[in-house]
């Protein structure tokens, strides 16, 4: 028999994850299209190019957050799923 209160909190835990990938998702998208793009030939200062390094930093933690989040959502997910099969 499987405990439906640890069924429950794991549905909640996986919808919050869910709404939380969702708000991750738009960081994301605004950050990689609203940043300052530098072409081939772009003549930069080192503090540009540092600030841009941060920047850059920056979306890819988002994007690791964002992946960890999705991934976590997915653990949670399945764990509903094998405890409603035991």
């Amino acid at each position: 028999m499987t405990d439906l209160s640890s069924i429950h909190f794991l549905c909640n835990v996986a919808t919050i994850a869910n709404h939380t990938a969702a708000v991750g998702l738009q960081a994301v998208g605004a950050g990689a299209f609203g940043g300052k793009l530098a072409g081939a030939g772009a003549n930069l200062s080192q503090g540009e190019l540092l600030s841009l390094q941060l920047q850059k930093q920056e979306e890819l933690m988002m994007i690791s957050m964002q992946s960890n989040l999705l991934k976590s959502d997915h653990e949670a997910q399945m764990a509903c799923i094998r405890n409603l099969k035991a």
